[in-house]
Parts: structure tokens; sequence; C-alpha cells
């Protein structure tokens, strides 16, 4: 009791110098209102409602259909577009802190369109674009020389508060750790691989529709060593198991689930829209950089891609 009227006291003092009947003193004494409407002057935050990719029309035109019959069926205010190369991303209002949109995206998840569809029900609260970017350029994997044409993939951070900076921070890590690591951030996630290696550094090899990887450079059968398993939100990610005869999940014959082992870290192509490779390379759900086929060892062919030769350097030979 006496320390809630010390408090209280406090509070009146402050109050006192501060000039308690001023306009604004409760917002300079407890901070500005939240605002949950998606209006607020100064975002940080926005909800990413839908990511268009163009069916049956453009991804532009169809962004905009999205927005006028989402601002005419759900009367919501405040949406707006962000055009990309290949595609179009719907959001909805801007937000100072993360607990103001949790209306909205609740809203948001919840919200059935007239046919009954829950269309906007993987929406999730994104840094407001223009603000996102965390990691200096010269690291970032888009950046990199195009004629570079593979990297070994070894973290992924999505669906968790700030992937951007912890993508950016395990690539500093790296990077102290003398690896050529690189980060590449997407509006729903973060990924941080090793080393650039140019087309000769693999030969893919198909026969009877199977694709045989053969690896070139002894720089990638070095980091599959090292970086054995995939941490995803820093952590060891389970996937079932193929078995490479039948192309099917293999059955625990004990708890009859399907049999799960360590994703491992794998070798991917580094998207290059303009690049010729570009269509092998458009990402796939989640604009993550692709994930290879369940199951598959780090060398095995993990989906389209040529050939890829000489390494750039896959970071120092130190094993962790």
């Amino acid at each position: 009791m006496m320390a809630r009227k010390t408090a209280i006291a406090v509070l009146l003092l402050a109050g006192m110098a501060w000039g308690a009947d001023s306009p604004g003193f409760l917002e300079k004494l407890f901070g500005p209102k939240p605002d949950t409407s998606g209006g607020a002057k100064e975002g940080n935050f926005t909800i990413l409602l839908h990511i268009c990719r163009g069916t049956g029309m453009s991804h532009i035109e169809e962004a905009k259909l999205y927005k006028a019959n989402t601002e005419k069926y759900a009367g919501w205010d405040n949406l707006f577009i962000v055009h990309k190369e290949d595609h179009s991303l719907l959001f909805w209002g801007r937000y100072a802190r993360l607990d103001d949109a949790q209306p909205n995206l609740k809203k948001a998840k919840e919200y059935l369109t007239p046919a009954k569809i829950k269309v906007y029900a993987k929406a999730i609260v994104v840094p407001l674009p223009g603000k996102e970017e965390v990691g200096p350029p010269e690291w970032n994997l888009d950046n990199t020389d195009p004629n570079y044409v593979y990297t070994v993939l070894v973290a992924e951070f999505h669906d968790v508060l700030g992937y951007r900076d912890f993508a950016f921070q395990y690539c500093k890590y790296l990077r102290g750790e003398g690896r050529l690591a690189f980060y590449r951030h997407t509006a729903t996630g973060s990924v941080v691989t090793i080393g650039l290696f140019k087309k000769a550094a693999i030969t893919d090899t198909s026969k009877d529709g199977k694709t045989t990887r053969t690896i070139n450079d002894p720089a990638i059968t070095a980091l599959f060593r090292q970086f054995p398993k995939l941490a995803v939100n820093g952590r060891e990610d389970k996937v079932a198991v193929v078995d490479p005869k039948t192309n099917q999940v293999v059955i625990d014959p004990k708890t009859k689930l399907p049999r799960k082992i360590a994703a491992p870290s794998y070798l991917t192509v580094i998207p290059r829209e303009k690049a010729p490779n570009a269509a092998a390379t458009k990402p796939r759900a989640a604009d993550s950089l692709g994930h290879p086929q369940p199951g598959k060892a780090s060398g095995d062919a993990a989906g389209p891609g040529g050939s890829a030769g000489g390494s750039a350097g896959a970071g120092s030979s130190r094993r962790n």
C-alpha cells in the first residue's frame, strides 16, 4: 500500500513539474494512446494480407482487384499495395507498435469473403516497407556478383518476431568466423547462406527421368560436412524421409507415422529475377529460396537448375 501511495505521489509531482493541466499531459506521462486503426502517422509495422503473383491476370491487376473487393465487402480503410517486378503485396494499415496491429490481424485472419472463404487466414505482421532492411548491403545475397549461380543455404528464419535481425546476427557471427556468409530478406522470412559458386561447381545428369548430381567443388562438400543440418529459427527441423526408389514417404513400422530426420543444409540457386535462370529460381511458398525434397541428401538435386563452377570461397575450413 505504501509503495502504491509513493508511486501516486511521484506521478502527481511529475504532473506538477510537467503541467498536469497542459494539453497532452497524459500522453507525455504515459506515452501516446495506442492506435489500432491502422492509420498511425508514425508507422513501423503493417499487416501483409496477400502476395499476388498473377492468376489469370497480371499481378498488378490482381492486387488492385483484391484491394477493391476488400474495401467494398470488408469496409476496411488504410489498405495499400506495393508492386515488385514479379508480384504485388497487399498491406493493411500502419502501426507504431506490434501490439497495435493485433486487433486488425485477428480480424483479417477471421474475415470471410461473400463466398465464405478465409482469404487472409495467413496474414502476418511485418515491418513497414522501407523499414525492413537489416544488414549491410554488401552482405545481401541479392547484391552478389551475377556470375555466381549457387550458394549453400544453412539457416531459415520465419514466423518469429525480428526474423530479419536474427538472420543478420547469424550472418554477422558467421562472418566473424571467417565464413563468406550472406542474408536474404523477403516479406515473410529471411535466410542465411554460405559461399558463392559458379556454374561448373556441380553437374546434373538426367537419365530415365532421374537427376544425378555430381559435386565438382570440394568447398561445397566441406560445407555440407561442417553444416550438416538446416537451422530453422535457430533449431533443428525435422522432415519426412522419402524412399528414392518409390518417391514415397517412408512409414515407421512401429509408430505407423512418417519417419523423420533432421533437414539438411542444401545447395540452392541464387534467385536472380533478370538472369537466364530466373524461371528456375522463383521463390516457392513463403517466399523462401525453396527447399530440398523431404529426406533428400544435401548433394541431391532438389529441383531445376542447371549445373553451377569455381567458388568465391566458402569460408574458412574451421569445423563448428
